[in-house]
């Protein structure tokens, strides 16, 4: 676990990225796993940031993060009824931090 105290705040932000991913091979992993896409990105989001923070000697055990959910009560039922509306809530969950894809558990 970090210590707060102890680090400098420099005001300075990082951010990182990756190539780009393909769509279709993010689906047909899901297909072939039988399991959702979310689920592969999730995996795949715990790995590289455990993968990150273990090079910095953290030990942390899982992430806290917040994704949109869909809250619309029903779906439209042709493209020409869509309306533009933002209907989303945020969902905060804790994910747990994998070192190898085998300990993914999918349930």
């Amino acid at each position: 676990m970090r210590d707060l105290n102890r680090e400098k705040f420099t005001g300075y932000k990082h951010c990182r990225y990756s190539d780009k991913i393909p769509f279709d091979a993010v689906k047909k992993t899901s297909r072939a796993l039988k399991c959702t896409i979310n689920d592969v990105m999730t995996c795949a989001l715990s790995k590289s940031v455990a993968d990150f923070l273990s090079k910095r000697d953290d030990k942390s055990k899982s992430i806290n993060i917040c994704i949109p959910a869909n809250i619309r009560w029903q779906m439209y039922e042709k493209y020409e009824d869509v309306k533009l509306e933002n209907k989303f809530a945020p969902v905060a969950l804790n994910i747990p931090l994998i070192h190898d894809f085998s300990e993914a558990a999918v349930k």
